[in-house]
């Protein structure tokens, strides 16, 4: 066997342990080769002030490969100017989704793109891990050049977790985790006593301005994966935290588009590369990693070179394009005439007719005025045939004699104001109007009240007054819902008493749903009924409170979550896991009941359920450490006196979405009272001290 040529092959594709036999013939000592290898590698690696589970340092050696990758990416900083260049994130909504798709989230990219574009609350963990993927970029951001210390991760971990199982920014307390990629394989992290080290050890490194920030930015990575600090969420953190240090050091094109759509185009090689520096028989090398991770930010610099040719390519093409053509006036002209003329059709998709349709329906049971009603109608025939923009003289032709142009000029402004539709410029001595594409409908009643069974039976009958036979079958069906005492369903318990499609169904509900008489929280739909305060004996302060959750202007969407679902249990007096299986939230469970406890509604019993408290029980107990120490450095700085969301993110540099989430929680845990002003804005002021409820705060150094 030729020893020189072996070294030489293992040396140049940097092999690990587990790949070496591939590479020996029969008879040879695997590991008297392996170690000579790792003898060898060591005599020229460079050791890092970081620490395994037995204490022993991570080193790494400087590959042709990586010193390769270098030069590509520097090569990008002398070659375009990125000084001045500001991110509003530090995650791109590619990056958004791809960091989740790593980590085995099924959702589409699609669903991923639509979901961020409502700004609706999350349904399931898949779109809970989306949403926290762009509040920690946008938290990144606003605090690039914040010290990365323990403070920083924490609160990253934090919110990328937030919300999930084991989410949270404390460290993780189990001494095993489980590598979902290893399938199997045995391997050792530092223990859960040895995480204060671990964290020290990173921020000192991370600290060091004598490390280049290509060899930080993927060390870093490497040590998220090798030490795992939090109980879930690590992975996304390390590929955070390497952009974080990339940007900040100048390469700020690594935060214009997707790190992690490169990664998960090399598929496999990612886990591996991960593999192989947590397997202790590769001796803490941290290289394969290293090696791996610049390559891919390399890879990343070259699609962004080939994306900047394609594009000058299509202006080059269109300049051609446009020379081709003389100075007689151009489509773009004969295109606004068009538009204007109701030819070019405004509204993108049917989802968006829908909502017209409903909202034109919903005035029209609003109103009495026999004038408005014909305007009203008039407007749906031109939805249903597609004509998107229209004149006063439309309205009138359409109308065939109902209404009159002056009519129409005395109930236009009414139907404006309804969000309907809006004005255009006036063209040809015509004002005209079109319907909105983004449809903001104002409901009949007021937002989030709660009604009696009168009151609701009276809404609906006026709702369903002019529907189809099966909109009313649908009527008969929630009205006997009702009347039987069922305030909370599914769109499978309706379908059982009629033969229809889901999605015939769901536009069937949406009148009841935006007229606020049905409250919709994933998959099950609730009554906005008043609870009836005789049931269990329950105290006036716990009707109040559930109330207040889903009725504030104060509420978010989790907020009228937990509240809908107490007072849908009301009548049992627990609150299941069958029956958060039922609705499709029961990985919400968890972290509803959570904070319900906090607010002193449930106790948790021993099956795993929780038991809606007849009497408010609240405790400060359950707040976590990191809170703490917020709580403590907010009121070092306020003290008793008047604050507001601003001021906190500007002494204590947090992000808006951070801030404001984290106040919020404050507020119904009655740490803070909370005030709307005349300009809508919030201010907040302590009811606690540290002297009362020392629990609720730590000690500031």
């Amino acid at each position: 066997m030729d020893r020189e040529r072996l070294f030489r092959v293992i040396g140049e594709k940097y092999i690990a342990r587990n790949e070496l036999y591939g590479y020996l013939p029969l008879g040879v000592n695997a590991d008297e080769i392996w170690c000579t290898v790792l003898e060898q590698r060591r005599a020229k690696a460079i050791t890092l002030p970081l620490t395994n589970a037995n204490g022993e340092p991570y080193w790494y050696t400087l590959t042709d490969k990586m010193i390769i990758a270098s030069e590509n990416i520097v090569n990008e900083l002398y070659e375009n100017d990125y000084t001045d260049k500001l991110l509003s994130s530090v995650m791109t909504i590619r990056e958004i989704f791809f960091t989740g798709y790593l980590e085995g989230s099924q959702i589409s990219a699609q669903e991923a793109v639509s979901f961020l574009q409502r700004g609706e609350e999350a349904l399931d963990a898949e779109e809970l891990m989306i949403l926290n993927n762009r509040q920690a970029g946008s938290f990144a951001a606003e605090n690039i050049y914040r010290p990365l210390n323990r403070d920083y991760l924490q609160v990253l971990a934090q919110i990328l977790t937030n919300g999930l199982d084991n989410g949270g920014g404390e460290l993780r307390t189990e001494d095993s985790v489980d590598i979902y990629f290893m399938q199997g394989e045995s391997y050792v992290l530092p223990s859960a006593a040895r995480l204060n080290r671990c964290i020290n050890e990173i921020t000192t490194f991370l600290a060091d301005m004598s490390v280049h920030p290509l060899i930080k930015a993927a060390v870093a990575q490497a040590w998220a994966m090798v030490v795992r600090p939090f109980p879930d969420g690590n992975e996304r953190l390390g590929r955070l935290l390497s952009e974080i240090i990339l940007i900040r050091s100048g390469y700020i094109f690594f935060g214009q588009e997707s790190i992690s759509a490169v990664i998960a185009k090399s598929g496999f090689k990612y886990f591996d590369a991960i593999a192989k520096i947590v397997r202790g028989a590769n001796g803490n090398d941290l290289t394969y990693f290293l090696d791996y991770y610049l390559s891919v930010l390399s890879d990343f610099v070259d699609e962004i070179r080939d994306k900047r040719k394609k594009k000058d390519t299509e202006s080059i093409e269109a300049e051609q394009e446009m020379a081709r053509n003389s100075l007689a006036p151009s489509s773009v002209e004969q295109n606004s005439s068009n538009a204007v003329s109701g030819e070019v059709n405004d509204i993108k998709d049917d989802l968006e007719i829908d909502d017209l349709l409903e909202l034109v329906e919903i005035e029209f049971c609003k109103t009495t005025s026999i004038n408005k009603r014909n305007l009203l109608t008039v407007l749906k025939s031109f939805i249903l045939s597609g004509k998107y923009t229209f004149t006063s003289e439309d309205i009138v032709i359409e109308g065939n004699g109902t209404i009159s142009k002056k009519e129409v000029h005395n109930n236009i402004q009414r139907i404006i104001d309804s969000g309907i539709i809006e004005r255009l410029n006036i063209r040809d001595s015509k004002r005209y109007y079109r319907f909105k594409t983004v449809v903001s409908p104002k409901h009949i009643f007021k937002n989030n009240h709660l009604y009696t069974k009168d009151e609701i039976c009276s809404i609906m009958l006026e709702l369903t007054s002019r529907t189809s036979l099966n909109g009313k079958k649908v009527a008969e069906i929630l009205l006997k819902f009702l009347n039987d005492g069922i305030y909370s369903f599914t769109g499978k318990d309706i379908r059982k008493n009629i033969d229809l499609s889901s999605s015939k169904l769901h536009h069937l509900l949406r009148k009841y749903i935006k007229s606020g008489v049905l409250d919709r929280n994933g998959k099950i739909l609730s009554f906005s009924i008043k609870p009836d305060s005789s049931e269990n004996d329950y105290s006036p302060d716990i009707i109040s409170l559930i109330e207040e959750l889903i009725n504030s202007d104060k509420s978010s969407k989790k907020d009228k979550r937990i509240g809908s679902v107490i007072q849908s249990c009301l009548g049992k007096g627990v609150i299941t896991t069958e029956y958060y299986e039922k609705i499709g939230e029961i990985t919400k469970m968890s972290t509803d009941m959570a904070f319900a406890k906090q607010l002193g509604l449930v106790e948790p019993l021993p099956d795993g359920n929780y038991r809606i408290n007849n009497e408010l029980n609240t405790s400060f107990n359950g707040i976590e450490n990191y809170t703490k120490n917020v709580l403590s450095e907010m009121y070092k700085i306020f003290g008793d006196g008047i604050f507001s969301a601003e001021m906190v993110i500007a002494e204590l540099k947090y992000s808006h979405s951070h801030t404001n989430a984290t106040l919020h929680k404050l507020m119904w845990l009655k740490v803070l009272n909370c005030t709307i002003g005349e300009d809508k804005r919030y201010t907040y002021q302590f009811m606690i001290t540290p002297e009362d409820h020392p629990e609720c705060f730590n000690a500031v150094a």
